[in-house]
């Protein structure tokens, strides 16, 4: 499965020209709201703690970051995309880092503010008081009508309790995302349907492979205890943003890196490809595309209005992943839920 950015859009995820104008948002200017001169408190407070005794207007340090964000604020919209856009300022340091840290600032806000949220009427007790806090849940109005309900039927059907240590052996995700919203939601789905507790889910979701291409804002706690990169879905907790910003791939990292070899892999040894809101960007199909033999028989992909021409032009592509011998190529043009509504017979079969 190929998840693109508008596959977490059924989930309220901005993508596309909505994350970058979240972005130029963060980064704007006002010497009025603070005194490093940002509109955004959370960017003010990481810029201060990356530059420390440099954190104030005037130092080289801050001039240069003052800088870098005058440049992202004039020309992220300009780019095909954010990860473009990295990709031609690879050579920036400063930019790119400071780019990543505000991706970073909206993608958590984002799971914060996903389907995977709703106010909860648990009473959290604390010192001072007790308060209704969110907590992240499968049983929300927007999982009900978005595609990943239906993934989690596809995936549950037939199993039993005895066999869910290879409930993930025949799947691969393939996530050009920085979200960990499809991670989180079968955390917590593997439990809610099997009755388990979430030590044993963990286990299961150790065996499921996530590969993100692009990086993630960081490991899950469930998934990776004891790691230096764990950071809890859509916290609000202080943290380190430029490190954090600084598990985000750019296009360059991401070849050079060992993930583009497991990619191929992936690709090249799959039965059957799901393309999710997958937008086809030049860099983003040289990364999947695998060199040599393709054993894919049949290949889905979304097309979400795109006109009939492109569609044709995405189907063409997608024999790049298929194999020669009269692979079933197939287009949806409406939403990844639509997908799974629609193909639900082909799915089960493939």
């Amino acid at each position: 499965m190929v998840v693109g950015a508008g596959a977490s859009q059924e989930l309220g995820f901005p993508v596309g020209d909505g994350l970058k104008e979240q972005i130029v948002k963060a980064l704007h200017f006002d010497d009025r709201k603070d005194d490093l001169g940002f509109a955004d408190p959370t960017v003010a407070a990481a810029i201060r703690r990356h530059l420390g005794h440099d954190a104030y207007i005037g130092s080289v340090a801050m001039d240069e970051v003052a800088s870098a964000a005058g440049s992202i604020c004039r020309g992220l919209n300009l780019g095909a995309s954010i990860d473009n856009y990295l990709h031609t300022h690879q050579g920036n340091e400063i930019l790119v880092s400071l780019a990543k840290a505000a991706i970073a600032i909206c993608i958590i806000r984002a799971e914060a503010g996903s389907g995977l949220f709703e106010p909860s009427s648990w009473i959290m007790p604390t010192e001072s008081r007790r308060r209704k806090v969110a907590a992240p849940t499968t049983n929300t109005e927007a999982v009900k009508a978005s595609w990943y309900l239906p993934l989690a039927q596809h995936l549950f059907n037939g199993v039993q309790i005895v066999d869910l240590d290879s409930l993930f052996d025949n799947v691969r995700f393939i996530i050009f995302n920085y979200d960990r919203c499809l991670e989180q939601f079968l955390f917590m789905a593997v439990q809610e349907y099997f009755d388990i507790d979430d030590e044993t889910a963990a286990g299961v979701l150790e065996r499921a492979q996530f590969i993100h291409p692009y990086g993630s804002l960081g490991t899950l706690p469930w998934r990776g205890y004891g790691s230096p990169n764990t950071l809890p879905y859509g916290t609000n907790d202080e943290v380190d943003w430029w490190k954090i910003g600084s598990n985000l791939r750019t296009f360059t990292e991401s070849v050079r890196s060992q993930v583009s070899s497991r990619i191929q892999e992936g690709v090249s040894t799959a039965d059957s490809i799901l393309f999710l809101g997958f937008g086809f960007l030049e860099q983003n199909v040289n990364l999947l595309v695998p060199y040599g033999d393709r054993m894919a028989s049949t290949i889905i992909s979304t097309a979400y209005k795109v006109e009939a021409d492109d569609r044709q032009r995405i189907k063409d592509l997608l024999r790049l992943f298929a194999r020669e011998d009269d692979p079933n190529l197939l287009i949806e043009p409406g939403t990844c839920r639509d997908l799974f509504d629609h193909y639900r017979i082909t799915l089960n079969f493939a």
